[in-house]
């Protein structure tokens, strides 16, 4: 039973602990809501709050890719808000998911990647649910 359920390990890409500045701002007010990435993968990132974001709401993040002279600019949902209250956590945060990124800073940002290493689990391995789901459906 176990053959068609997606862990999260199991992702299409791996996050990486990454330390740099950057701009995320709400898209409807353009206040500034985070300048600092706390884990980075090709598909997305976890920054550092300043400001509250709904779950869901639209934000722009700008940041210069780690080792290149690529910059990065994506429109972005929020996916998760993270409160900061369980051990690992480093306060209060949200994880974004990129929108369509300029080709060439998505290459510059997978051949950046893999110089960083991978971020440490706080917690045993979870279920993703929603590839789960995905899967079952094209089976």
């Amino acid at each position: 039973m176990d053959s068609f359920i997606v862990h999260a390990r199991d992702r299409r890409s791996s996050r990486r602990t990454v330390r740099i500045s950057c701009e995320v701002v709400r898209t409807r007010d353009y206040k500034l809501v985070g300048k600092s990435v706390i884990d980075l993968s090709e598909d997305g990132m976890q920054f550092a709050a300043l400001r509250d974001v709904d779950v869901g709401e639209d934000v722009q993040v700008f940041f210069r890719v780690p080792r290149s002279d690529a910059y990065l600019f994506a429109e972005a949902k929020d996916r998760v808000a993270i409160a900061g209250q369980r051990p690992g956590d480093e306060g209060r945060a949200y994880a974004i998911r990129f929108g369509d990124v300029q080709e060439h800073a998505g290459r510059a940002l997978r051949a950046s990647l893999g110089r960083f290493p991978p971020t440490l689990p706080w917690r045993g391995t979870r279920v993703d649910w929603a590839a789960t789901v995905r899967f079952i459906g094209r089976t």
